[in-house]
């Protein structure tokens, strides 16, 4: 059924659009349809809809819905998850919280660093930061090893991390012990919190892992090379160094490598704690590179290997279902042979029901990071969505400008941004609304610039941090400015993932002729032709490509913008959007970007600061500018709405022209319409 379809006009409002109380009615309407009918969906909620409201204050196990099943509400941070606890409580919600490994455990927090012992000699809260971040190790496995080493018992227990599981989330009579449990998205690789209950996510979670040698990469080359050698060497594999593995793969005779990997022995548990560069994944990681680098490269040299991990958990379990513990590894390789990223997915499989919540969705991240069955299940329409969030929630959006204007790195904020026409934006929005403009979201690479030019009494959240965040709800004028953009290796990669086809838009190099694609030899482009501005795609899923370079710069903008006018009671709000990667529904007006002035019409400029109520004739006397061109400037002052002009009482033939609002040194902002 088309979801569209389920959207009942009866739920209309009659003033032609739904009222925040209807659109909430069509979210809870939505849900408990797609839990009782066992399904897997992303619903597009907008801001205030009351997605988190939702999960975290419904009875859940009054709601014949839910099939006497538990519900797991996943959050992406402590502090959302802390959020929903607090509204379950309000609301009288019996709620379950889980607590992370530094919330719930002394010795993981480091307060009995000086008096536990570890194999390693470490203090024991860094020795379970490298065992559970660096190798992949579950917390209960790493605590009850090092409770063995030191004599069977550690200072925190019985430990809160362990006790907290008790009665969660079924009591002692297979009965769901709590309404809700809460828990952040790491939670979601403990299987039995999926495991035939009902899953909301608040946001969609990231269960991606890069690959590489940048500052922010979650693994290095060298890293993942290490854990595939030490891999090979534990199961005795026939070759044991990664250039071999490469070479073997990729040429050699690959059946006794093969064979290896297919059917490994299966080293203990103490392993994968005590063995050099080990990792939990390290079979799951080989088998996948394996797979990668025996398959053919698609038109990016981008090649795609899977495995699925099901390394043993201790905890109560459904054998009879192979998904149970099992992790779903999607691993690309460049055409260098150099790793770039993995997914590590839970297992979502044999959940009883998937309900995805999120305003702007980024369908194809949330099929690769949740599951490819997800099916979208609108509760709005454009129009409807449009009328609603103009004139019930009360945001207005005015886009400035017609440019992305990137500004994710140092280096772009250094080469593609421009500060004058930024200052110009930030003075003449608070010159006309004064210090009702004090709030403004902006990429964290831009935080050294923005810093110089906003006033000490400015609110702001930088992107990646706007997510639930309230900060702004009681203000009414806002400035998103610029947009974080991915490159290119970004979308190849998921292209990669998702087995989709298309490869960026560049020029024709004028000497390659290779039919076959761009000639590697080339002495001119080198097999890597110029980008072709506006970060285009081809190919027969080109479309697809761009939804996925959309679902992080404009959805990532709407994300932005949402932080006005968020809640019940909020004023209404007028938003500024300094970038034109933003969705066609989210814009109301746009206006010309900043009139950034040149040498003559700054003088021009000067001179009419000096000297109000002057005539063309004697600008272009004074300034030495061209009468014409003075001309032209003045009439455009005049429809920025910051100049006027009126008969010279003196000779009527003759117009006189003067500023009538205070206006920046280097430019000034058209808002005579905003």
């Amino acid at each position: 059924m088309n979801s569209k379809s389920e959207i009942s006009p009866q739920n209309t409002g009659s003033i032609g659009w739904p009222t925040t109380q209807e659109l909430q009615t069509r979210l809870t309407d939505k849900i408990h349809w797609a839990m009782r009918n066992e399904k897997f969906v992303i619903i597009p909620s907008p801001t205030s809809s009351g997605k988190s409201w939702n999960a975290a204050t419904t009875s859940w196990k009054e709601v014949p819905a839910a099939g006497g099943q538990p519900v797991i509400h996943f959050h992406g941070t402590k502090s959302a998850r802390k959020e929903a606890v607090t509204q379950s409580d309000t609301t009288g919600v019996r709620a379950s919280e889980l607590l992370g490994r530094n919330e719930a455990c002394d010795t993981c927090a480091g307060k009995h660093d000086n008096i536990i012992q570890t194999p390693t000699g470490e203090p024991p809260s860094e020795w379970f930061l490298e065992q559970v971040n660096n190798r992949g190790n579950t917390l209960s496995n790493a605590h009850s090893y090092l409770e063995e080493y030191n004599g069977g018992e550690l200072p925190c227990c019985p430990c809160p991390s362990v006790t907290q599981w008790e009665g969660v989330p079924y009591d002692d009579n297979g009965k769901p012990s709590s309404d809700v449990v809460h828990a952040t998205d790491n939670f979601a690789y403990v299987p039995s919190l999926i495991h035939n209950v009902n899953v909301f996510w608040d946001e969609r979670p990231d269960f991606k892992r890069t690959i590489g040698e940048r500052k922010n990469d979650d693994m290095t080359r060298s890293r993942f090379q290490d854990i595939i050698v030490a891999w090979l060497k534990e199961i005795e594999a026939p070759v044991s160094t990664w250039e071999e593995f490469v070479m073997v793969a990729t040429h050699g005779d690959s059946d006794g490598l093969c064979n290896a990997l297919v059917d490994p022995p299966q080293p203990d548990v103490e392993w994968y704690i005590e063995g050099k560069d080990a990792h939990t994944l390290a079979p799951a990681l080989t088998e996948a590179a394996y797979d990668a680098l025996t398959s053919q490269p698609d038109r990016n040299g981008r090649r795609t290997g899977s495995a699925t991990s099901d390394t043993t958990r201790f905890d109560a379990s459904n054998r009879d279902d192979p998904r149970y513990s099992r992790t779903r590894i999607t691993l690309i390789i460049d055409d260098d042979n150099h790793p770039t990223v993995y997914w590590n997915v839970p297992e979502m499989g044999n959940a009883r029901s998937i309900i995805c919540l999120d305003a702007w969705p980024s369908i194809h991240e949330w099929k690769q990071n949740v599951g490819n069955n997800l099916e979208v299940e609108e509760i709005v329409t454009d129009e409807e969505f449009v009328n609603w969030r103009l004139f019930e929630r009360g945001l207005e959006v005015i886009q400035i400008g017609d440019a992305a204007r990137p500004a994710a790195t140092q280096f772009a904020v250094e080469n593609y941004t421009d500060k004058i026409r930024q200052e110009i934006c930030i003075e003449s929005l608070r010159r006309k609304y004064g210090e009702k403009f004090q709030s403004a979201i902006f990429p964290k690479a831009l935080e050294d610039q923005m810093k110089e030019l906003l006033p000490d009494d400015f609110i702001t959240i930088t992107r990646g941090q706007e997510k639930s965040n309230n900060s702004f709800s009681d203000e009414s004028i806002g400035l998103v400015t610029n947009c974080l953009d991915p490159g290119d290796g970004y979308v190849l990669d998921l292209l990669a993932a998702r087995g989709l086809d298309a490869e960026p838009e560049v020029f024709e190099c004028v000497n390659c002729d290779d039919i076959d694609g761009y000639d590697q030899e080339c002495p001119i482009c080198e097999g890597k032709p110029n980008r072709k501005p506006g970060r285009g795609f081809i190919g027969p899923d080109s479309n697809e490509a761009e939804k996925i370079l959309r679902g992080i710069r404009d959805y990532g903008t709407a994300q932005a913008v949402g932080r006005w006018a968020r809640k019940e009671g909020s004023p209404r709000a007028l938003v500024f959007v300094r970038t034109s990667t933003i969705p066609d529904k989210l814009v109301d007006l746009s206006i010309e970007s900043a009139w950034k002035f040149s040498e003559k019409q700054k003088a021009i400029v000067d001179y009419l600061r000096d000297n109000p109520a002057v005539s063309t004739r004697e600008i272009a006397n004074k300034t030495g500018v061209g009468r014409e061109t003075v001309r032209e400037n003045l009439i455009r002052l005049i429809r920025y709405g910051v100049a006027k002009r009126d008969t010279d009482p003196h000779n009527q033939s003759q117009y006189l022209y003067l500023l009538i609002e205070d206006i920046s040194e280097d430019g000034v902002l058209n808002l005579s319409s905003g």
